[in-house]
This record gives C-alpha cells, sequence and structure tokens, in this order.
C-alpha cells in the first residue's frame, strides 16, 4: 500500500526502471472522517471509478501459496 507507493516514487524519482503490481481487492480503502472527537471508517467504493492505469490481463495468472494453519475454536456454548 502506502510503503510500496513510496518505494516506487523514490525509483522514478532517480530514473531506476522499475515495474509496479498491485493487488485488486475489493475492502482495504476506506474514507475516514472525525465524528465528535473519534475516527470513522466508511467504506470508498473505489472500484467503481475507472482508472487508466489498471490494464486487464486474464490470461496472466500466478499462485499465492499461504503458510501456517488454520484450528477452529467453540467454547462451551459453541460460539
Amino acid at each position: 500500500g502506502r510503503l510500496a507507493a513510496c518505494f516506487l516514487d523514490s525509483m522514478a524519482t532517480l530514473s531506476l526502471p522499475c515495474w509496479g503490481y498491485g493487488i485488486r481487492y475489493s475492502y482495504g480503502i476506506f474514507k475516514q472522517t472525525i465524528q465528535d472527537g473519534w475516527q470513522v471508517e466508511k467504506p470508498d467504493y473505489w472500484l467503481a471509478k475507472p482508472v487508466p492505469w489498471e490494464i486487464p490481463r486474464p490470461d496472466v495468472t500466478y499462485p499465492i501459496r499461504f503458510g501456517g494453519k488454520c484450528e477452529q475454536y467453540s467454547d462451551e456454548k459453541g460460539d
């Protein structure tokens, strides 16, 4: 996100050749407001807006692997 943008900006400023990839996800960007002194997040429907840098490439896919393990937990109430 923000850190990646800083890296790309620095490389562009230094005229370094670079290529950036992004993950297109629905729920990562939000609008922030302050109400009664508290931060309140609201969805930003950013995917509804066209962006000129997105180039569809449905023929190109990459496997993404995740490590770790999953565990299920239920308390005595079954929750």
